[in-house]
């Protein structure tokens, strides 16, 4: 699954309320390779930022939405302007 697939995948399934065990997967497949994402770009800071947002901000126990918010907060400080 690629960046994309994987942000189109998460959309369609974020807010199922009861995923199959398959869906589960997908959807934590999904996540993974999101959080995973250097970001390059406002949406991808966008994408990671929405998942984070949905699982409360510290949702998952493998540690990935915390590494990817450090990696957020670079992208932010090296490449948006502070107004």
């Amino acid at each position: 699954m690629n960046h994309l697939t994987a942000v189109a995948t998460w959309r369609s399934l974020a807010n199922v309320e009861e995923l199959t065990s398959d869906l589960e997967a997908d959807l934590d497949k999904a996540e993974r390779i999101i959080l995973s994402r250097q970001p390059e770009s406002v949406d991808d800071l966008i994408d990671q930022l929405t998942v984070i947002a949905a699982q409360g901000g510290d949702g998952r126990t493998d540690g990935l939405d915390v590494e990817a918010l450090e990696r957020l907060v670079a992208f932010a400080q090296t490449t948006l302007k502070r107004a």
